[in-house]
Parts: structure tokens; C-alpha cells; sequence
């Protein structure tokens, strides 16, 4: 679960390094348990932080997202509409 929630942090910097509106963002994941099998019908967590400039950078904004994730497996987050932990989304560059 770990290494999942670390690529889709990985996925999100991407994401908002080349291209984000001034509100917020949507991301789509697909959830895999420890033996890759799909996550379907689910709730589950995540914890979203945007980092500037490289993976060790410094973390901009981070929030937590709970959502339930569909039959497929798929999760929908609206990256800027979660529940704030630290930073603030309008001052992101």
C-alpha cells in the first residue's frame, strides 16, 4: 500500500509540475493491494503532497483524501479539494 500511495504522489508532482487549474485538479488511480489484485468497492486513503522542484524538494501543499473506490478498482480525487493538512493550494506555482 505504501509503494501504491507513493506513485500516485509521484504521478500528482508530474501532473502538477506541467499543467494545473487554479481551483484544484482531478486524479484518477487505479487501487492494487500487496498482491496486485484490485481494490474494488473499497474505502481507502489517501495523503497527497505536492513537492517543488525535485522528489526531495520541499513540500508546497499537502492534503488527505477519503474516498470508496468504484467496481474497476478506480479512485477520483479532486486534488485541491481535500482535507488541508499544511500549505495552501492558491500559493502552489
Amino acid at each position: 500500500m505504501k509503494t501504491l500511495i507513493v506513485l500516485c504522489t509521484m504521478f500528482i508532482w508530474v501532473i502538477g509540475a506541467f499543467g494545473q487549474s487554479p481551483q484544484s485538479f482531478r486524479y484518477q488511480c487505479i487501487v492494487r493491494d500487496g498482491n496486485g489484485d484490485l481494490v474494488v468497492n473499497q474505502p481507502v486513503s489517501f495523503q497527497i503532497s505536492l513537492i517543488s522542484g525535485s522528489v526531495t524538494g520541499a513540500v508546497m501543499y499537502v492534503e488527505t483524501h477519503d474516498v470508496t473506490t468504484n467496481p474497476f478498482g478506480l479512485a477520483s480525487l479532486s486534488i485541491g479539494e481535500g482535507t488541508l493538512v499544511s500549505g495552501s493550494f492558491a500559493g502552489i506555482n
